[in-house]
Formats: structure tokens, sequence, C-alpha cells
């Protein structure tokens, strides 16, 4: 199969987990809240999670770590992001509920997944092929991801505050 192949199965299968994900947690949620149903994730759906994920990892290890030269650009920038933040959520759903989460960041990591096999990015100088050089850049993706999973937060908390003041804009005190 060629990796143009597969990182469309990654993004396809982001992309179905991301509509379930919206269509049990932000569509069904306000109902499911209102009966007083649950709706933590699933261990097949953290199962799930991991099927498109290991199949990124696969891909952005052979892209970064595995290739002889390093092709770096926004596309993979943005496919690293992606694939940090889909890996701490995952972890932390191993701990804390985190409701709702998915259905923003798995249509996201979709997107970033298919972005690379569009967009090889420019050859980088000789010195950035070290093992050093990539680990460093892993480190600042990670610094990105966590940007990322702030503003996914902010977004988060930002419709929340919406639904729970039923749409209205709050009015200035004072």
């Amino acid at each position: 199969m060629s990796d143009i192949l597969l990182y469309a199965v990654a993004s396809l299968l982001y992309a179905v987990l991301g509509w379930h994900f919206w269509n049990t947690r932000w569509r069904a949620g306000a109902a499911a809240a209102a009966a007083g149903e649950a709706t933590d994730i699933a261990s097949w759906e953290r199962s799930a999670i991991l099927v498109p994920f290991m199949l990124h990892s696969y891909l952005l290890y052979a892209e970064l770590f595995a290739a002889s030269e390093l092709r770096f650009g926004f596309s993979q920038a943005l496919s690293v992001m992606l694939w940090l933040t889909v890996l701490i959520y995952w972890a932390e759903s191993l701990i804390y509920d985190v409701k709702g989460m998915q259905a923003l960041v798995l249509p996201l990591a979709a997107v970033s997944a298919l972005l690379p096999a569009f967009f090889p990015g420019p050859e980088t100088p000789a010195y950035t092929h070290t093992f050093a050089f990539r680990i460093h850049l892993l480190v600042a993706m990670l610094a990105y991801s966590l940007f990322t999973i702030a503003a996914l937060h902010a977004t988060l908390m930002t419709e929340l505050e919406r639904r729970l003041h039923g749409g209205k804009p709050a009015r200035p005190s004072g």
C-alpha cells in the first residue's frame, strides 16, 4: 500500500471517530445530560482511537526518523502537533473524563494527518539530519501541541458558557 493510501486511511479513521464523538457527545450530549445518562468514553472508543493513532505514528516515524533526509514544513508541523494532542487526550482519558474534547481533536487530526501526503515540505539543511535535532524538533512540537490543547479548551469553555447562559451575550457589569 502506498504512503498516500496510508495517510488517507489514517485521516478517514480519525474523521469517522470524530463524527462518532460529535454525534454521541455534542449532538446527543445535551439530550443525554438532560436525561441524566452518562456519556463517558467507553473502552472500545478509547481502543478505537489507537488504530488511526498508531497508523499516524508509523507515518510520522517513517517521515521524521526513518527517512535519510528530513523534510519538514507546515504540514509535518501540524501533523506532529495534532498527533501529540491526540496522544495527550488519549492518555488523559484514562484518568479524567474529557467529555466532548474528542469531537474537537479528532477532526483536526484527520485533516492534519493527510496534509503531509500533499505537502511534503522542503528538504532541510544537512545539520538537521542528526537524531538530537529531530528530538529537539519533537519537543518544540510538544510545546505547540500544548498550545493547541489550550486553544481547544478555550473553545469548549466558550461553547459551554454560551449554552449555560442560553446563548445570550453577557451584560457588562457596572
